[in-house]
């Protein structure tokens, strides 16, 4: 099963650490990018929370070479 598929199954919101054990992104990064923008979170007091399917299209739409159709995007 892929990431995306993993997170698409998933029935709760992610914590930051979780987030970055998944996409191996330092926490550092991970909460710049979360307060930024760049990356899909609510702020919830001094954290932030990951909406699973959310983070799933985040990733969906920087995958390069997708499957199923030659290694084009």
């Amino acid at each position: 099963m892929s990431l995306i598929e993993t997170l698409r199954e998933s029935k709760r919101f992610l914590v930051t650490v979780e987030v970055m054990e998944l996409v191996r992104l330092p926490r550092n990064t991970v909460c710049a990018m979360a307060k930024s923008g760049r990356l899909p979170a609510v702020r919830t007091g001094s954290g932030y929370r990951f909406d699973p399917n959310a983070l799933a299209d985040w990733l969906e739409g920087r995958t390069t070479g997708k499957r199923g159709n030659g290694g084009r995007a």
